[in-house]
């Protein structure tokens, strides 16, 4: 009976992840994950065959933790639907700072998972334009400028720039959503610049 295997496929991902949070995923390479690990490079190229296909994998896994988490705290109730994500999603940002990086602030935003995790995207611009009576294309823009600004409010946290404060930054996306709102709404209605 051949030996048990002491570095597992999970056992390596699960280190590779724990080394992005504390060093960030530019410092992830096999010799620095072998270290984590305990062990030479050996096990990482025998389950993974290289550290691109390694790092492809960890990529997915953080999508799912990171699809957990907002599912997660979109369940707490404290805010409307719309709302809710936009908070889960700084929070991602400030309890996971180097996993937000890896996902968010490298060039892993382009690939096809990213797009998977904001699937719902097209039915909240529905429910935009039905709940605000605007166009589709009002309500597209409303959405792409709440994700630019929830998205910069991310940046900056992970940056250092601003501290994570819950009740300010909820107060910051009402305003932000609550003067688009207005603005479209009152574009719909042919009242823009009056």
């Amino acid at each position: 009976m051949p030996p048990k295997k002491l570095i597992t496929k999970n056992s390596i991902l699960e280190a590779a992840a724990r080394f992005v949070i504390k060093e960030g995923f530019s410092s992830l390479n096999a010799r620095r994950l072998a270290k984590e690990l305990g062990c030479s490079t050996k096990p990482i190229y025998a389950e993974f065959g290289s550290m691109g296909a390694m790092t492809e994998e960890l990529l997915s896994l953080a999508f799912s933790e990171y699809s957990k988490f907002i599912n997660e705290r979109k369940k707490l109730g404290r805010y409307p639907e719309y709302k809710a994500y936009g908070m889960a999603y700084l929070a991602f940002a400030a309890e996971r700072t180097e996993m937000y990086k890896l996902l968010f602030m490298t060039d892993a935003i382009s690939r096809p998972e990213e797009r998977d995790i904001h699937n719902d995207r097209d039915r909240q611009i529905m429910n935009l334009s039905q709940g605000l009576g605007i166009s589709k294309e009002y309500a597209e823009k409303i959405q792409l400028s709440m994700w630019i600004f929830t998205h910069g409010l991310a940046s900056l946290l992970v940056s250092g720039v601003i501290p994570y404060s819950e009740e300010v930054l909820s107060e910051m996306m009402s305003a932000e959503y609550q003067a688009l709102a207005a603005y479209y709404v009152d574009k719909e209605r042919g009242n823009e610049g009056k």
